[in-house]
């Protein structure tokens, strides 16, 4: 019956033609299509490479901190342990000495940022897809969340922690001697009740020190492990390229 309506409407040679001229739209289309997404693909490649460069230089760029967080963390347990030991003797010398270390390790500071890594950028519009290999793409998450969900809080944490151990025994002390680095006989208002209350303020502070070494030198192994995973790729041969 649709043969007999086709030859009603059409001859046979105008039939011809119009399937060839039907055939010809569908083939552009598919050709339009296939280049389209060649496209896509070439801009997809493009992005990954660029960040993938970044993505190697954050890396290098936070083994560098970590690398200096980490030392300063174990200068930080050194100080406190040696303050405690010294608190231990009823002398004005030692007492003076362990303030000293008290001081080099509350006047030390922590200073480091933590913007978003593109890691987080990729995620947040939607690129990490990019990223075909799941085991590596999981890897990469878990290092640079590593840094939000403990290296800063531990850094909050750490400040606060100076911070109060100060508060607690700022009454036995000339703050501004101290805030100096002028450690002198004269730092000490009170050495008795300092030397009283300074043994449970640095045991308190030296735990936190070591909980926060201890964090710290994990990060530096987590980056230093992407580190080398990243050197086994190319960039003709990245996950997800």
């Amino acid at each position: 019956m649709s043969d007999r309506l086709l030859l009603r409407w059409f001859k046979p040679q105008d039939l011809r033609e119009y399937i060839i001229q039907v055939s010809l739209i569908i083939l552009s289309i598919l050709i339009a299509t296939g280049i389209s997404h060649c496209e896509q693909d070439r801009q997809e490649d493009k992005r990954l490479q660029e960040y993938w460069q970044a993505i190697q230089a954050e890396v290098e760029e936070e083994i560098r901190v970590l690398e200096n967080n980490v030392f300063d963390a174990q200068k930080d347990v050194k100080n406190l342990k040696r303050g405690i030991t010294l608190a231990q003797y009823a002398h004005p010398d030692s007492t003076l000495l362990s303030l000293q270390e008290f001081a080099r390790t509350n006047l030390r500071g922590v200073f480091r940022t933590f913007p978003p890594s593109t890691y987080e950028t990729m995620v947040s519009t939607g690129d990490v897809h990019l990223i075909k290999d799941l085991e590596f793409r999981n890897t990469l998450g878990s290092a640079f969340n590593y840094l939000q969900e403990v290296v800063k809080p531990d850094l909050i944490n750490w400040d606060a922690a100076t911070q109060k151990s100060f508060e607690q025994l700022s009454p036995y002390l000339n703050v501004s001697q101290l805030l100096a680095y002028n450690i002198t006989p004269a730092v000490l208002a009170n050495w008795q009740g300092f030397q009283e209350a300074s043994a449970e303020v640095y045991a308190v502070l030296l735990r936190q020190a070591n909980i926060r070494a201890f964090h710290l030198s994990a990060g530096l192994s987590y980056f230093q492990n992407l580190q080398e995973e990243l050197s086994t790729y190319t960039l003709g041969s990245q996950p997800g390229s």
